[in-house]
């Protein structure tokens, strides 16, 4: 795609709209491949991508959470934050904070009223 810019066409027009769920365990090769896609050249896919730095779990694959980092400080994307919890009660919430902060996390969700 990033040598034949026919071959990246023939791909957006197949799928103009990219959906990636859980980006901070993408590997580096498919995080190049949705950017060259949606981010890159003349004609781009619409991307819509979700992820949470604190839930990466696949790092002994060779993904790289900061990636997601990455991707959420290009000027092109939009970054929206979700920092309620709708799935937790209030004390699983606490004790997960406990252990972000103690993990050197930043971020840390707080439970819906």
């Amino acid at each position: 795609m990033e040598e034949n810019e026919f071959v990246k066409d023939l791909l957006i027009a197949k799928y103009p709209m990219i959906y990636v769920d859980e980006y901070q365990d993408l590997a580096p090769a498919l995080d190049r491949i949705v950017r060259v896609l949606c981010l890159e050249g003349r004609k781009r896919a619409l991307l819509f991508a979700v992820g949470d730095h604190n839930q990466a779990i696949y790092g002994w694959t060779g993904t790289r959470p900061e990636l997601l980092h990455e991707l959420s400080s290009h000027p092109a994307v939009t970054r929206v934050e979700l920092n309620k919890n709708y799935r937790c009660a209030r004390n699983i919430i606490a004790h997960a904070s406990l252990l972000l902060n103690v993990g050197g996390c930043r971020e840390s969700p707080t439970a819906a009223q």
